[in-house]
């Protein structure tokens, strides 16, 4: 926890030195499997985000990004993309940070090194697709114990009189080598509703979540849930320049896709709250995506 802090701090000097675009989030979620498979739905896991984006002109934007999710680890990454009214490319390295697996005393890689790369195509006003995904490479040397993060999206969007609505396939996977593979896989499909003039933007989002703990085939410690998620969120745009964001997902329904698992009655949920501001000059254009 002290290292995730130490990035943050330096995250936040970087903002306060660099015009640009700042979101800040505070992270919690209770989805997380133990180390040993088991499942702790009352004691929730806490996390962050941090984004630093810069237009540096009409068509080309850097980022710059900490995130420590709860569910899946700590990643660093930078991007430069490229985008025109009819598409969106991105590219840049990824760096798992201070990511442990289930031996603690173990090593712990400073870095693990990655790459980052996303694609989009757009028709303003009508569509959007969408494919991005981070991951890590793999070492030269024996790999046991080590920790990979991949993080991938793909989406389908289109828009209606005041609603922009996706079909998007999400997954997250924490690959500790040697020992077991942790991934949340979401079917979704997502909602946000606006109107012009308006300070609030509202989204409602339905999911169908696959967790997995999975160690070899037919291995008697493998875990697989299935989720029935219902999402929302509210956005709040007082100005050009600021707003407040809050975002959740909470399980309707959570049953076992194999061996039982303890501890399903407890609710399931995320949430993520944060910020974002530009800082050092106003905004020029609105935002294409978001989904980074």
């Amino acid at each position: 926890m002290k290292n995730v802090l130490v990035i943050v701090c330096t995250f936040l000097l970087c903002a306060t030195m660099t015009a640009g675009e700042l979101t800040a989030a505070i992270l919690a979620s209770n989805q997380k499997f133990n180390t040993d498979a088991t499942f702790s739905p009352k004691t929730p896991d806490f996390g962050c985000s941090i984004i630093l984006r810069d237009e540096l002109n009409t068509n080309i934007e850097t980022l710059l990004a900490f995130e420590a999710d709860p569910l899946n680890g700590n990643t660093l990454f930078a991007r430069i993309l490229f985008a025109s009214s009819y598409m969106e490319i991105s590219a840049g390295p990824s760096f798992g940070v201070f990511n442990t697996g289930s031996n603690k005393t173990g090593v712990v890689n400073l870095f693990q090194p990655g790459l980052g790369i996303g694609f989009s195509i757009i028709a303003p006003g009508m569509l959007v697709a969408h494919v991005d995904t981070d991951f890590a490479l793999p070492a030269p040397a024996n790999t046991n114990g080590t920790i990979y993060l991949q993080k991938s999206t793909i989406s389908a969007g289109f828009y209606l009189p005041n609603v922009i609505c996706s079909i998007e396939l999400n997954q997250k996977t924490n690959t500790e080598a040697g020992k077991r593979i942790v991934s949340i896989t979401d079917y979704g499909f997502y909602t946000e509703a606006f109107r012009k003039g308006s300070k609030f933007r509202v989204s409602v989002d339905f999911i169908y979540r696959i967790s997995d703990f999975f160690i070899a085939p037919e291995n008697e410690g493998n875990r697989k849930l299935g989720n029935l998620v219902l999402g929302g969120g509210l956005t709040w745009a007082p100005s050009m320049d600021f707003n407040f964001f809050i975002l959740g997902t909470s399980s309707l329904y959570t049953f076992s896709l194999g061996t039982p698992v303890s501890g399903l009655n407890n609710p399931l949920f995320e949430v993520k709250s944060g910020i974002t501001m530009n800082i050092g000059k106003s905004k020029t254009k609105p935002e294409i995506l978001n989904d980074i």
